[in-house]
């Protein structure tokens, strides 16, 4: 051990390795590891043959050419002892599996070196394990091993065992459960593997990286009888059934001083390759073993394995969370149901409040709309009627006043004249009546004001809707900004909401309803209203008789809503048009001139 007669690494023995070792990289000579010390070199007991094994020798002949040959001595230990040995300092440096080292992390251990070659240049990345079976058997992937028969060197071993394991919890399995027996041969003791394999006694073994490479060069008759289980693709030279990890490590303990380890750490790495072109390099990652143990909750993660406090919070703290999450939502929810009974159930009631006033409001909308129908069906009426009587009154009074002067030219008796006197003012009675009835319908349809026709055409609709008879049809509005022109509101309304109804009728055995209703401006700077529906249009002949001055596109209908239109429009200078759209569908549009929209009411006949 480097320690000094009290124990202790002292300063003029500090000084002396110092000294020792500038002398060594200057002249080449021996640097001693203490004063009267020895370096204790531990080497763990490992499987035979072994490919890292060439490296041992070079290595101790090293550490000999560096302190001396007197002052290095070696002892090889199994796992147990070697750890043991490192706990209480009897050895100052080790050499073992990486596994190994991070198992005695605890200890105090620390890495000095690892072991990187030729063929495995990254020493984060230089060992692993490999399942083999023989070919003949159905084992051939990991999953499929699930319940055979296990046989391995030891049931502690890094890659005898460990990293195997590791790649079965990283599948999701347990490990310490997937095998459904397990046999141990014993360091060293591959033959027995072996024959246990061949003599289906065992079903698959553990082995470490490139083992079987070198067994089938020594066996090469036996080239077709093993099976890899499910080789890693970027296991390098060798098959491998796992990832790889740090390989052999030379390691230090809490009795070495740091000065000694500084020069270790030197001498290895100044090593040359070996003949197999082996050499000591700097592992830089130790998390995957790290991980594995933690996997495996052993080493420095065995307390996992015992339930405390804190490990059943660190276990179950998402669960617990979860839980109490469940709880708070579902008093949230209780409480939020209950809000929502007491809400819908005030909802309700004003609701059936508003059904009501619907109802009543509906039925008034349906009064208005009739009234609207009713007068305009009597102005139309009375025009239609004042207009046509004028012809054959103008007529009746020309023959009368030719008939007044034949019967004077004839001589005819005062009596005769009398009668067609009388007659003759009778006639001009009748035709003051229909003058009477004329200016009245010209008064009712002709007064005009300024109006918003966007507003009104929104009130139409408004109207049509609490109607009650628009519950399966949607009505759409696409509008421009305020729209002012001089006109009747209450005539172009019944415009509005006759060609609504007439659109909302054709759709009676229509799917999904619609009448879209527009009021935007054209090229030519006129207002253009138009009233489409998505139903099945309209035959071409009744299209072209919708221009006759009362035609009803429905089967009882007499055409006085759509003359009422028409006039309408024709009185205030607009052009009404029909046609089927290209999609399906009628599309009455109503041109509403610029000039016309934008000048002064004017009363006209």
């Amino acid at each position: 051990m480097l320690r000094g007669h009290s124990g202790a690494f002292t300063l003029a023995g500090f000084l002396l390795t110092l000294a020792g070792t500038a002398f060594a990289q200057n002249a080449g000579t021996a640097a001693p590891a203490h004063a009267d010390g020895i370096l204790n070199v531990g080497i763990v007991r490992y499987i035979r043959p072994s490919p890292h094994e060439p490296v041992i020798e070079p290595t101790i002949a090293a550490l000999k050419a560096r302190f001396g040959a007197a002052n290095v001595a070696t002892v090889t230990l199994t796992m147990d002892e070697l750890t043991r040995s490192i706990r209480d300092k009897k050895v100052d440096v080790f050499i073992a599996s990486a596994g190994f080292y991070r198992f005695n992390v605890i200890h105090g251990a620390r890495d000095l070196v690892t072991l990187a070659s030729r063929a495995y240049p990254d020493p984060n990345h230089g060992d692993g394990s490999v399942f083999v079976t023989l070919a003949s058997t159905p084992f051939d992937t990991i999953e499929s091993l699930k319940g055979s028969r296990l046989v391995a060197a030891t049931p502690t071993g890094f890659t005898s065992l460990r990293i195997a394991q590791g790649e079965l919890a990283a599948r999701g399995y347990n490990p310490e459960k997937f095998f459904r027996q397990s046999f141990f041969t014993g360091p060293g003791n591959t033959e027995a593997a072996v024959e246990m394999l061949k003599s289906y006694k065992a079903d698959t073994a553990v082995f470490r990286l490139c083992w079987l490479e070198d067994y089938l060069k020594a066996h090469p008759e036996e080239n077709n009888l093993w099976r890899v289980v499910e080789p890693k693709p970027d296991s390098g030279r060798c098959l491998a059934s796992t990832d790889l990890y740090p390989s052999w490590i030379v390691a230090t303990t809490p009795a070495t001083p740091p000065a000694v380890s500084r020069i270790v750490t030197e001498t290895l790495l100044a090593m040359p390759e070996t003949r197999e072109g082996q050499y000591w390099s700097v592992a830089t990652d130790f998390s995957t073993i790290d991980n594995l143990y933690k996997t495996l909750k052993i080493g420095p993660y065995q307390f996992l394995r015992e339930w405390s406090v804190t490990r059943f919070w660190e276990t179950f703290r998402l669960p617990i969370f979860l839980v109490i999450g469940l709880i708070v939502g579902l008093i949230f929810h209780s409480v939020r149901v209950t809000q929502l009974v007491h809400r819908k159930t005030r909802e309700l009631t004003e609701a059936l409040a508003r059904e009501t006033e619907l109802k009543q409001e509906a039925q008034q909308a349906g009064e208005h709309i009739a009234l609207l129908q009713r007068s305009g069906i009597i102005g139309q009426m009375s025009s239609m009627i004042a207009h046509e009587l004028r012809q054959p009154l103008a007529a009746q009074d020309l023959f009368g006043k030719s008939l007044e002067k034949i019967l004077t030219r004839a001589g005819a008796g005062e009596q005769t004249l009398s009668v067609l006197a009388r007659m003759m003012k009778q006639t001009e009675r009748i035709a003051a009546i229909v003058e009477n009835v004329r200016n009245y319908a010209k008064v009712k349809t002709v007064k005009r004001t300024r109006i918003d026709l966007r507003s009104v055409v929104e009130r139409g609709i408004a109207s049509w809707r609490a109607s009650g008879r628009s519950d399966k049809v949607t009505v759409k509005l696409t509008a421009l900004e305020p729209v002012m022109i001089d006109a009747n509101a209450l005539e172009w309304e019944l415009v509005v909401l006759n060609l609504i109804k007439n659109a909302a009728e054709a759709l009676a055995t229509t799917k999904d309803p619609t009448v879209s209703v527009s009021l935007l401006r054209n090229d030519a700077g006129n207002f253009v209203l138009t009233v489409a529906d998505n139903g099945p249009g309209v035959p071409e002949e009744k299209l072209k008789a919708f221009s006759s001055p009362v035609t009803s596109g429905k089967t009882n209908g007499l055409g006085l809503g759509l003359s009422i239109v028409k006039s309408i429009v024709e009185n205030h200078g607009a052009a009404i048009r029909f046609r089927n759209h290209p999609l399906g569908g009628l599309e009455v549009t109503v041109i509403i001139p610029a000039t016309e929209s934008e000048a002064t009411a004017k009363d006209n006949v």
